[in-house]
């Protein structure tokens, strides 16, 4: 009987041993499968960041193609009424600038050049002397013309044009200029067709 009693208390002494470290390999098991699971979590939603933020520069390369096709189509050929020179007349309306002044005028004539969409070729002339060259677009009601950049400095002096076609024989419209300092001349301009 003692034989027994031994027995029965070593199988359950083994049992409840045996039952403890199953209980501990349980909770292991169960925090482990808690921890993948988060991580599972974490990789799905870094996934589905990442999905997002390649559609988005998807989507921002499609406008900038977008806009960059737009505006290559904005410009049209210009109309042959209005190939040829211009005299201008220019009137100072607001300077930040030394040695500029309100009232201040120039005169120049431009001539207009450019057959299809690539766009459209001012040369400014005083006199004889050739001063500047403008390139731009323009949009069937009028121009939008600058001074290209040709050092690559973003700090060089750059000029705005913006011209509205009045009639035939008439523009109208204004030019800025943007000195490398930052300070600004905006320019009224009239222009006529040259008798020449």
């Amino acid at each position: 009987m003692n034989k027994l009693i031994y027995v029965s208390t070593f199988l359950l002494i083994t049992a409840s041993l045996s039952s403890c470290g199953f209980e501990e390999r349980k909770k292991a098991l169960d925090a482990r499968e808690v921890s993948l699971r988060d991580r599972e979590q974490s990789l799905l939603m870094k996934e589905k960041m990442l999905t997002q933020l390649e559609d988005s520069i998807k989507l921002s390369i499609a406008q900038q193609d977008s806009m960059t096709l737009s505006l290559k189509n904005l410009g049209l050929p210009l109309p042959d009424s209005l190939q040829g020179t211009w005299n201008i007349n220019m009137l100072c309306t607001q300077t930040s600038c030394s040695g500029s002044a309100v009232g201040d005028t120039r005169k120049e004539s431009w001539t207009f050049s450019g057959g299809d969409s690539t766009g459209v070729y001012v040369k400014a002339m005083q006199g004889e002397n050739l001063v500047r060259v403008y390139s731009g677009i323009y949009d069937g009601s009028g121009f939008i013309l600058s001074t290209p950049n040709v050092s690559g400095d973003p700090n060089a002096t750059s000029m705005n044009v913006k011209l509205a076609v009045n009639t035939p024989d008439k523009l109208s419209g204004t030019r800025i200029i943007q000195q490398a300092d930052g300070c600004t001349i905006t320019y009224k301009i009239d222009a006529d067709r040259s008798k020449k």
